[in-house]
């Protein structure tokens, strides 16, 4: 039995916890590890600091990477590594791709601990590049800016690691209705690839906009539209739907607005070298693993006829809306099968076998292999999701 505390006790372990904290993410190695001796108290502090760091951890990281670079006719290329490197942003050139042949260049650049977005939009422009935002890596892809393309300095907000555009409007008037007039703005959403969103969603009630002739009213401003931000792209489309002011009024002068980007921190890794194998008519004991605020449960591993099956769950005690209606990036979290060799053995396919709240399940496929005596599988999941707040301000838009 774990005898309780008096008071003393608790005062040092409450202040030992805050010290932990205070330290920030750079605390984390530092935390003693959980296991069955310890006692239930204190596992519990243990996991309530470590998810406090973890939170920390990820909002340190949400922060704007910088940049400085002082070069002189220097290559493009290197001034493009040379931002890579800093910020943990992959930037590849891409001409090639698209049948342009690289323009020799050379660029001369004053920057001085300015935010990767800024910086590298000002290299761009006075390179004559742009950004296609559909690569099939998680990088910024740089192309020969189109003929007619505006400079990527313009019509832009920049909020820490995101950068938000003016990309288009769009005009509509229903002829049978001649009161049903719409005008939709749709803003391109960019982040740092090194960022790993889960989703972005724009609630309607925090845009403001204003025009020469007085404030748009914004359609629908209950409403929240969401773009999921799985995947290899590393920017997404949002839509504000607007009223279409009179015709005298050519440009919106201000908007104003906040988006909320579900922001998930670095991935943990749960290794189960115990694997409940399936043998015979009875189910196998599950494993499972905790750490911080999530559980990884391995329910069980049987072989399929010429496919080794393996159930794996992950409950989140603290999911915030990050499972609600966008749970894609649960199913990108990677999982394979480490050999006695240390060679990694990935999956063939998987499908979902559980959802909700706060849980989901996975089966994962692996072609067969004789035995897997002394295999381990391996989980990886972020261990915390940040909400994180993106405010913009973008002037001047001039109207259809």
């Amino acid at each position: 039995m774990v005898r309780g505390l008096n008071a003393r006790e608790l005062g040092e372990r409450e202040a030992a916890e805050k010290g932990l904290v205070d330290l920030g993410s750079a605390a984390l190695p530092l935390l003693p590890p959980i296991n069955d001796r310890t006692p239930a108290e204190v596992a519990e502090r243990l996991r309530r600091v470590r998810q406090t760091l973890l939170l920390k951890q990820v909002q340190e990281g949400a922060e704007a990477s910088l940049v400085t670079l002082h070069e002189r006719a220097a290559p493009l290329a290197d001034a493009l590594a040379s931002i890579s490197k800093q910020t943990g942003n992959s930037v590849v050139d891409h001409r090639q791709d698209f049948g342009d042949q690289p323009r020799p260049a050379l660029v001369t650049v004053d920057i001085d601990k300015q935010p990767f977005w800024p910086a590298l939009d000002k290299l761009l422009d006075d390179a004559g590049l742009a950004v296609y935002n559909f690569g099939s890596e998680r990088a910024v892809s740089v192309i020969n800016r189109p003929q007619g393309q505006s400079l990527r300095s313009n019509m832009v907000s920049y909020s820490g690691p995101f950068r938000v555009a003016a990309a288009r409007f769009e005009a509509e008037a229903d002829l049978q209705k001649p009161e049903s007039r719409s005008l939709k703005l749709y803003l391109e959403v960019s982040w740092e690839p090194r960022l790993r969103p889960i989703t972005l969603i724009q609630p309607l009630a925090s845009i403001h906009a204003t025009s020469a002739a007085g404030d748009l009213r914004v359609a629908a401003s209950g409403g929240e539209p969401e773009a999921s931000a799985s995947g290899e792209h590393a920017s997404v489309e949002l839509m504000i739907p607007l009223t279409l002011p009179p015709r005298n009024v050519d440009k919106i002068t201000l908007l104003k607005g906040r988006l909320v980007a579900l922001l998930a921190g670095p991935a943990e890794e749960f290794r189960f070298a115990e694997l409940p194998l399936v043998k015979g008519a009875g189910e196998p004991k599950r494993v499972e693993q905790r750490k911080g605020a999530v559980v990884v449960t391995l329910d069980r591993v049987r072989k399929n006829n010429d496919a080794w099956e393996v159930d794996v769950r992950a409950h989140f005690d603290e999911p915030a809306d990050a499972l609600e209606s966008h749970r894609g990036w649960v199913l990108e979290n990677e999982a394979f099968f480490e050999d006695p060799k240390g060679r990694h053995v990935t999956p063939s396919g998987y499908e979902q076998t559980r959802e909700g709240r706060d849980e989901v399940g996975v089966k994962f496929l692996f072609e067969a292999t004789d035995s897997l005596a002394g295999w381990t599988f391996v989980y990886k999941t972020p261990l915390a999701i940040l909400d994180l707040p993106v405010e913009y301000e973008l002037r001047d838009l001039p109207l259809p």
